[in-house]
């Protein structure tokens, strides 16, 4: 994750589902999450892994 000078960031909501225990593919997110967030001014980048199914990141 990169954040740009003088950024702001507000993550309103997080939500996720219990992670699966024993797991050994780390392509895809552990498990479902909801994510909403608020960026009035900046830019930040990023680099994750595939989002599992049902989730979302606003």
């Amino acid at each position: 994750m990169h954040f740009d000078p003088d950024t702001r960031l507000e993550i309103q909501k997080f939500v996720q589902e219990p992670l699966t225990p024993n797991r050994s593919d780390m392509e895809v997110e552990p498990s479902i999450s909801n994510t909403s967030n608020f960026m009035p001014r900046g830019s930040v980048g990023l680099c994750t892994s595939k989002m599992v199914a049902g989730s979302t990141m606003r």
